[in-house]
């Protein structure tokens, strides 16, 4: 399957999209087993969240009205983004501080 965005239409003419990201998953899983090393001090360092397809961004703009990707994101749409992929796609969290969903 291609790393792209493939759209689908069902025999009744619905319309479904799928994105292979297998690839994305591994590097998640490969960055929360280096992220407790690479950040000992994570108070005062740079850290990954979680990495996020294109696929699941429109999931998460047609299922919660969120867009991932809008640079006017403020701290109540960063927390709600952040709680969103906690509950619904833990496989994409690149770290392993996921106590305070709260964003704090």
């Amino acid at each position: 399957m291609s790393k792209l965005i493939k759209d689908l239409y069902g025999k009744r003419g619905e319309f479904a999209a799928e994105q292979d990201i297998s690839a994305y998953v591994d590097y998640a899983k490969n960055s929360r087993a280096e992220s407790k090393a690479l950040f000992a001090n994570q108070k005062t360092q740079y850290r990954s969240f979680a990495i996020i397809p294109d696929i699941v961004a429109v999931d998460i703009m047609t299922k919660f009205h969120l867009d991932v990707n809008a640079h006017d994101n403020g701290q109540e749409e960063m927390q709600k983004i952040r709680k969103i992929i906690i509950d619904n796609y833990p496989q994409l969290l690149t770290g392993n501080i996921v106590k305070n969903t709260k964003g704090r």
